[in-house]
């Protein structure tokens, strides 16, 4: 892997003149990675110090989440590095194919060369599937996708655990969800908010939380018809007074704050709708007042103020109280249900159904052997041969994991599982009939 990378990164023209004059010079004895690196640099004329470290001396390699959106015209695609051990990020080319009526066009490479985040926007029309690396020239694997039209859940809590709960939540209503983690990776691109279903911005208990440039980026996604929930207790006092209170979260804030256990719905709201949560032990929160005309109280923190105001104007909830603040109580209404009200008044019906962004085409077909990719992560394998053959699958490394022997006509869904019924990690696998001798093999994606 290590040189078939540094051939792609030099190109044929320099790295097979390279390795001859380094078999030349060294062959019948000893040499080292310095001196390897030494050949490679002078054909390249460049240093290659960085290539030789962040393989050969680093620890793990890239872990990818990546995904799509067609808008318009124009695709978006993302990737993120998200290993956690190794370097912050490794410096990388990127390909992508852009499928379309079973043929494909490869875009890039795009360096990934000082970040973990990769951004690509493509004038094109809008394509079937989107894949990564499709010319297999990057050793990498592939952590998930970002779900198509899901929820941007972006962690600003510092090094706390706030996300946890609305984690859960989004799970548990299997509503699509992609964590951002604003202390590791700066806060979101407006294009990532622009493509979003809608965006939860957590805090947890920050002091001074929204700082300018986070009230640039809510307002941002809200002026481009992002519906947004925010979270941050610390939020009133911070901003007091201020028209990104009163124009923006449509609320104003008197500076007191009240001590409380039962926190409830307000009756018909879409958000509150007369629901009810018990909090134990009792909680320190900033009551707030709607401003008229733009906020509206959709859940009480005491009859004194409201703990989560919505606008009227525009898609937005904001809550003074953090979501690990409320606790359920047997027959009481979960703190799920409150998510579920805040994401259907968003327009997201929950559950969500999960598109699955980074795939082929949805059938192709080769040497008589047709794959198609169906709901659920099934693959229905269909081959046709006039003699008793095998239709086997293949890992990367050339290891058989699964085979069915058939003659005519043969058709069955493979959910990714191997002999033993183990489930298969995510990668590239190969359909292989075996008639005769002659191997009739297609690329698929699982």
């Amino acid at each position: 892997w290590f040189h078939h990378m540094l051939r792609h990164l030099m190109g044929d023209s320099l790295y097979f003149p390279a390795m001859r004059q380094y078999y030349q010079t060294y062959r019948g004895g000893n040499a080292s990675l310095t001196e390897l690196m030494a050949v490679m640099e002078t054909f390249y004329q460049d240093s290659l110090g960085w290539f030789f470290h962040q393989w050969l001396e680093e620890t793990d390699y890239p872990l990818l989440r990546a995904g799509w959106k067609h808008i318009g015209s124009d695709l978006y695609i993302f990737v993120f590095q998200v290993q956690t051990n190794g370097p912050a990020f490794f410096r990388i080319p990127v390909e992508f194919g852009v499928w379309k009526d079973g043929s494909m066009t490869v875009a890039g490479p795009y360096w990934m060369e000082d970040t973990s985040f990769l951004e690509v926007m493509l004038t094109v029309e809008k394509p079937d599937s989107v894949t990564i690396d499709p010319l297999v020239k990057l050793y990498h694997r592939i952590d998930g996708v970002i779900p198509s039209n899901g929820v941007l859940l972006v962690d600003d809590d510092g090094t706390g655990s706030s996300q946890a709960q609305y984690l859960t939540a989004f799970n548990e209503l299997e509503v699509p969800v992609l964590l951002w983690n604003v202390n590791q990776e700066g806060l979101p691109s407006d294009t990532l908010l622009y493509v979003s279903k809608a965006v939860f911005w957590v805090t947890g208990t920050r002091t001074n939380p929204l700082t300018p440039d986070r009230r640039d980026k809510i307002s941002y996604a809200l002026t481009n018809g992002v519906p947004v929930a925010v979270f941050s207790p610390r939020t009133p006092s911070q901003l007091q007074g201020t028209a990104f209170l009163s124009d923006t979260l449509g609320f104003t804030y008197s500076g007191g704050t009240t001590s409380a256990n039962v926190f409830e719905g307000v009756g018909g709201d879409p958000v509150g709708k007369g629901l009810q949560w018990y909090s134990i032990p009792s909680h320190n929160s900033p009551t707030l007042t709607p401003v008229a005309g733009n906020g509206t109280g959709c859940v009480y923190w005491d009859t004194a103020g409201y703990g989560i105001v919505r606008s009227d104007d525009f898609q937005a909830v904001f809550s003074s109280i953090d979501l690990q603040y409320i606790y359920n109580m047997s027959g009481y209404s979960t703190k799920k249900i409150l998510i579920a009200n805040i994401l259907n008044y968003f327009g997201i019906a929950t559950p969500v159904a999960v598109e699955e962004i980074i795939s082929p085409p949805v059938s192709i077909n080769s040497s008589g052997i047709t794959v198609s990719y169906l709901p659920g992560g099934k693959i229905f394998l269909h081959a046709v041969s006039p003699v008793r053959t095998d239709l086997s699958v293949y890992d990367i490394t050339g290891r058989e994991v699964m085979t069915w022997n058939f003659d005519g006509e043969f058709n069955t869904e493979w959910t990714g599982k191997d002999y033993r019924g183990q489930i298969l990690p995510v990668g590239r696998y190969f359909a292989v009939v075996k008639e005769t001798g002659v191997q009739k093999q297609i690329i698929f994606l699982q």
